[in-house]
């Protein structure tokens, strides 16, 4: 499998497992937030698979979302062995948190000064 294969198993997997839309807004988004709903509705518009019909609990969502990820970085890693061999560890803990309020922070900072 290619990495580009192993990206779209894993974007299928979000969206299959982790990803809805209750009443229309994506449930990585912030609610309250304009800018975090935008970036929410863009980023599964451009994944492009079904979202689950029903929300897992927070910290389910926040499990799968770690575990896909690892498992996506490990084989990724895997097929990059030649160019870097030796055991990766990945340590994904609290990852959707800080992807999150990364770009919270990155869509609501204005741009650098020129």
């Amino acid at each position: 499998m290619s990495i580009a294969q192993l990206r779209a198993v894993y974007h299928q997997r979000l969206c299959a497992q982790v990803l809805s839309a209750d009443k229309g807004t994506p449930n990585i988004a912030d609610s309250s937030s304009v800018a975090s709903r935008a970036i929410a509705h863009e980023l599964v518009s451009q994944l492009g698979y079904a979202l689950a019909s029903k929300a897992p609990s927070g910290q389910t969502a926040g499990r799968l979302f770690e575990q896909y990820t690892r498992d996506f970085l490990q084989e990724a890693f895997d097929l990059l062995h030649h160019l870097r061999p030796g055991k990766w560890l990945f340590c994904v803990k609290d990852l959707a948190q800080s992807i999150h309020h990364r770009l919270i922070c990155t869509a609501s900072s204005s741009p650098p000064a020129r």
